[in-house]
């Protein structure tokens, strides 16, 4: 027999409140609303926008082409994307064309004239600027992804350089003109012309630059993204 003194405490017994420690209903519902949200969000919105642009293309392609010349005449339905594809063929034999000696000298001629016509000449001009500079591989815009003391000491702002400048004789130092965005909005923001040494270079893509723009520092870099490895 075992005296008073060897024998084994009794163990307490765990309580466990089920209420207290079990999430609420709501909570879970909550949980649940967002984390679907958030798998279902991009999947959603990628097909919607990808169903405007395709019916976007299609409704243009379809007032342009007379109606019985339409593949809906011979084949009774209508062709989701097709006018899409149109548009990606079209736009590619075009390029083809203006590629060569009579295209270039079409489209000097056609600039000639468009620069001519009062209002239409700003608007033209104007996109053709951008997007000579956007897409153009001889452009230098957003080519380079830079962080610059701004808007005061000691803070930095993430950058993209545009292209320089000669319009400062006095200065025999390199002047770079460096666009800064307004988040999440990258079509506005402040053009600085300042000198190169001013600059802090990265290592950071353009694309890897924009994300970071555009989702306000969430992402930092192509693994960030939902699905990266």
């Amino acid at each position: 027999m075992m005296s008073p003194v060897n024998q084994p405490k009794p163990q307490p017994k765990l309580k466990v409140n089920l209420k207290k420690d079990l999430p609420s209903p709501s909570y879970l519902m909550r949980t649940w609303f967002f984390t679907g949200l958030l798998a279902a969000g991009p999947i959603v919105l990628t097909i919607v926008l990808v169903m405007m642009i395709v019916n976007f293309t299609d409704d243009m392609v379809a007032a342009i082409v007379p109606p019985e010349y339409r593949p809906s005449a011979y084949l009774g339905y209508e062709i989701p994307g097709l006018g899409l594809i149109t548009t990606l063929v079209g736009l590619t034999l075009f390029g083809a064309l203006v590629s060569n000696f009579f295209g270039r000298y079409f489209v000097q001629k056609w600039d000639k004239l468009m620069a001519r016509v009062p209002v239409i000449n700003g608007i033209y001009g104007g996109i053709k600027q951008v997007l000579n500079s956007v897409l153009s591989e001889k452009g230098q815009s957003f080519r380079e992804v830079v962080f610059i003391e701004f808007p005061a000491k000691g803070y930095h702002t993430i950058g993209f350089v545009t292209g320089t400048t000669d319009r400062f004789p006095d200065t025999k130092e390199e002047m770079v003109m460096v666009f800064i965005p307004f988040g999440p909005v990258v079509t506005t923001g402040h053009l600085l012309v300042m000198p190169r040494s001013k600059v802090i270079e990265t290592d950071i893509s353009v694309d890897e630059g924009l994300k970071m723009v555009v989702t306000l520092g969430l992402v930092k870099k192509a693994s960030d993204l939902p699905g990266a490895e």
